[in-house]
Formats: C-alpha cells, structure tokens, sequence
C-alpha cells in the first residue's frame, strides 16, 4: 500500500505510483504477471485445479521471466502434493495399525461355552430394553 505522496497527478488514474511509471512497459507486463501467478496458488503452494486452467496460460506466456516463474511454482506444487500424499498414507497407516483395517467384518452371535445352563438366556442378554429410568446423555 502506498501513500497518496507517492503517485502524481499523471499516473494517478492508471493507480502508478512515481516508481513505477519509471518502468518500462515490458517490466510493467511481467510484474503483473507474476502478481497474477500468485493469486492463483494457495498459501501452501498448491495449485488448486478449478484455477489449473487459468494457471496453464501463463506457461506459454511470451515473457521468458514469466514461465519461468510459472515453472517454479508448478515444481513447488508438485513437491507440495507428494508431500501431502505421503503424510497422509502415513497417517492411514498408523491408524490401520492402531485401529485395524476399519473393514466391517461381521461378528456371528455364540453361544457361552460354559455347560452351567446359562446357554438358555445368552439371547435375551444381548438385546438392550430402554427403560424410563435411564439417563440418556442427549
């Protein structure tokens, strides 16, 4: 942000400040640019894909300076998301290794085992009845 010293009554209209009305029109050209680049990556680096095609644009800009700035975001986005991927198989890993595979498997009901007759009731026990006098927590 500059101050309003900063920018004569000539460049005003075109939002020039002194310094910049100095520059040459091409110097202009790729500034621009290159502020343009960076709006479209996120503050992380990655390059989102609804922007991607906005993005691929100026990877056949007419200035040198520009695709090469393009190309370095571009790798920078790259190592961003295999790092992402990593972290997250990472993350799926330790949680397969703490939790299990998270796979559904289907436990069938058994009988106890013990011949105490309680064989008779082992139904009934893993049916659960509300009653009013239960305190539910919601």
């Amino acid at each position: 942000m500059r101050l309003h010293e900063r920018f004569s009554g000539r460049g005003h209209a075109r939002h020039l400040c002194r310094e910049c009305q100095r520059l040459g029109a091409e110097e202009l050209t790729c500034r621009q640019a290159e502020r343009d680049l960076g709006r479209l990556v996120r503050f992380d680096g990655i390059i989102p894909c609804k922007r991607r095609k906005s993005f691929d644009l100026f990877l056949t800009h007419e200035s040198e300076r520009v695709r090469a700035f393009a190309l370095e975001l571009l790798a920078g986005d790259a190592r961003q998301r295999a790092m992402c991927c990593l972290e997250r198989l990472a993350e799926e890993e330790a949680y397969e290794n703490a939790y299990g595979t998270g796979e559904w498997q289907p436990v069938e009901a058994q009988p106890p085992a013990d011949g105490d007759g309680a064989a008779e009731g082992w139904q009934a026990d893993l049916a659960y009845t509300a009653d009013d006098t239960d305190d539910i927590p919601f």
